[in-house]
């Protein structure tokens, strides 16, 4: 019971990191368009400014003296799941642009670039 309640956790921490991942897209893709780099980057500093505000508050609700052990413990564990969402946010950034960069670069003769 303690190992599926942890994995309860995690998976509620994740989908909630992905929730606003997809969210900020959202909001993002309202303004810029973020299939293009320009839009992705926007996006991932968006995404690391959000997620840096939400470890900074949580840290400091953890701080608080009103809370006790357990509150601080569960509070730390979403930390991993919004480090995720930068990491997924700036991947998605940079994937982009190498997919941009590649379809503008020619190495090999287009018929055997298109290949795969």
């Amino acid at each position: 019971l303690t190992r599926f309640k942890g994995w309860l956790k995690k998976t509620a921490g994740f989908s909630t990191a992905f929730c606003f991942l997809y969210s900020l897209t959202w909001a993002v893709g309202s303004v810029l368009d973020v299939g293009k780099p320009p839009g992705q980057m926007v996006l991932a500093i968006d995404v690391t400014i959000v997620g840096f505000a939400i470890i900074f508050a949580l840290d400091f609700l953890s701080d608080l003296s009103c809370t006790g052990e357990a509150a601080d413990r569960e509070i730390k564990a979403f930390f991993n799941p919004v480090s995720v969402l930068i990491g997924f946010g700036w991947k998605q950034a940079f994937a982009g642009a190498i997919s941009t960069i590649s379809t503008r670069e020619r190495v090999l003769p287009p018929p055997v670039q298109t290949l795969a």
